[in-house]
């Protein structure tokens, strides 16, 4: 663990920690959120947003909805009955689910998937602040993260990345402390879960 001494040598620079994360999220919201639904939905956006829309009939991810046939690989997406098997369908619940919440628009579809962009930089926080030990290098590593625009590039498409960025960011913060049951238990789920999102 790498003492906090900024924070042993000078109490006030502490309470400025909470302020700085919060701005520093407000610009993250800001980069994730800002005109997102400006852009029309590219191909496999395009693919997974259709994909998520048909659960409103068949209630799993199905490549038919009646009239269309969703396909990029000449079928082999799907079985006979169209339930979809290509990759995983946590993306296509989450793009479903924020597809019902704000509307079947590009912003819908993509809007949870920005969610969790922010949510990844707020877990980098307190990854961070547990690796090191050290509040300040956490925010710091947060301030290096709103420099990525590709993480941001990623954060903003109805896709799996920023929600695999986030689970494995938690994975990764609770796993030198799996000798403790309740992060034993976090670091199982968040490592299930992205399995369910991951399309490798």
């Amino acid at each position: 663990m790498i003492p906090d001494k900024i924070s042993e040598a000078n109490p006030m620079t502490n309470k400025l920690n909470t302020p700085i994360l919060v701005v520093i999220l407000l610009i993250a919201a800001l980069f994730s959120f800002a005109n997102l639904g400006d852009r029309l939905l590219w191909q496999d956006e395009a693919e997974i947003a259709i994909v998520a829309r048909n659960i409103s009939q068949t209630k799993v991810p199905s490549a038919w909805d009646g009239r269309n046939i969703v396909s990029q690989q000449s079928g082999s997406e799907f079985g006979d009955d169209f339930v979809w098997r290509w990759s995983a369908w946590g993306t296509h619940y989450l793009t479903y689910l924020g597809m019902k919440i704000f509307g079947e628009t590009p912003f819908g579809f993509r809007s949870l998937f920005a969610l969790f962009g922010v949510l990844t930089v707020l877990a980098l926080y307190f990854a961070a602040s547990s690796w090191t030990g050290n509040k300040h290098l956490a925010l710091l590593a947060c301030a290096l993260l709103l420099l990525s625009v590709p993480f941001f590039l990623h954060v903003r498409q109805c896709r799996y990345y920023p929600v695999i960025a986030f689970l494995g960011i938690i994975a990764m913060g609770f796993y030198p402390k799996l000798q403790n049951t309740h992060a034993k238990i976090v670091f199982i789920i968040s490592s299930a879960v992205m399995a369910y999102f991951n399309e490798l």
